[in-house]
């Protein structure tokens, strides 16, 4: 018999996993991008240059790449998505009623109940990085844009 837990319903809540993110001790959501996929795409990523350094996460979807720069040490974190955030991925009244639902950016959700488990202190952004000011959100020591490049309409602009 499985108990459904408090935490077990708001990961349930989220129709549409991307990342398989680590939200407790023994507690993994279950996204598209497994944890073994992401540990292999982490095995890119030299962390340890984050500590202590302020990171802007582009395209963070469910925000695996955020919450990692957060737990290597990074001292400021900033989640910016709009693309994804704005799809309704169908999560159907139970995600519409839970708290981390947001009408406007719905496929926000994953990425809004992974930072309240996790007791996250990432900042979230929800705007087009080509369409805002950049002074608006400041400069940063290190920018992801994981995933992102191959949909942009002008690839090379984008960078």
């Amino acid at each position: 018999m499985t108990v459904s837990t408090p935490m077990h319903q708001l990961i349930t809540s989220v129709n549409h996993w991307w990342h398989s993110i680590p939200v407790a001790p023994g507690v993994i959501t279950p996204g598209h991008k497994t944890p073994e996929i992401l540990a292999k795409e982490l095995q890119n990523v030299p962390l340890h240059l984050v500590q202590g350094k302020t990171v802007l996460d582009i395209g963070a979807w469910d925000g695996f790449f955020s919450f990692a720069a957060e737990a290597a040490g990074a001292s400021r974190v900033v989640s910016l998505d709009h693309y994804v955030w704005g799809k309704d991925f169908g999560t159907g009244d139970e995600g519409r009623a839970s708290p981390y639902w947001e009408a406007e950016w719905p496929g926000k959700i994953g990425y809004n109940v992974a930072r309240a488990l996790r007791g996250s202190r990432i900042e979230s952004v929800t705007a087009d990085f080509m369409a805002m000011d950049p002074a608006s959100i400041g400069t940063f020591d290190v920018v992801f844009f994981f995933g992102v490049l191959y949909h942009m309409r002008h690839p090379l602009l984008s960078l």
